[in-house]
């Protein structure tokens, strides 16, 4: 029989409850707001870190290029006529990308590690591979526990949660 990972935030939340003792049908609104920022807040450290996923994009602007808010950090510079960029040739600063040497005209393809949309609604799945839905489960228990000031356990959870990450 194989066993369905938990991907939704609707069966993430479940989890957590389920581990942290809460009843899934009697909480306090608080717990829920807790319990989601904790998951979500998992969620974003996995995916810059441990399970990273990128995304291609071109520009035609002058430099420097307005990144989306979504890169993090970038991978690939291809520009159309000088071809792969050296790391050396460019410098991301917070959502601007300058470069060092005036370039061409051209387009500019640009790799880069991105954040995913946080989850907001219950059937938002989490997009991480299967050994990081237990780390959303724990750090979503350990920002309970740190509501709760239950420091002691919500330092095995968040030792927990970075031990998935290795």
């Amino acid at each position: 029989m194989e066993v369905k990972p938990v991907a939704t935030l609707a069966e993430l939340m479940e989890k957590t409850y389920a581990r942290i003792g809460e009843d899934i049908e009697d909480h306090d609104e608080e717990i829920e707001t807790v319990v989601k920022n904790g998951i979500n807040q998992g969620y974003m450290l996995i995916r810059s870190g441990a399970d990273r996923r990128t995304a291609t994009e071109e520009f035609e602007q002058e430099p420097p290029i307005t990144l989306p808010d979504k890169f993090i950090e970038v991978i690939d510079v291809i520009h159309e006529k000088d071809g792969y960029l050296s790391k050396i040739e460019y410098v991301q600063e917070d959502s601007l990308l300058y470069f060092f040497t005036p370039l061409s005209p051209g387009k500019i393809t640009i790799r880069a590690v991105v954040l995913p949309d946080a989850l907001v609604n219950d059937t938002d799945v989490a997009e991480v591979r299967d050994l990081f839905v237990p780390a959303l489960i724990a750090y979503g228990a350990y920002s309970h526990q740190l509501y709760r000031r239950k420091y002691s356990s919500a330092q095995l959870l968040l030792s927990e949660f970075n031990s998935y990450l290795g």
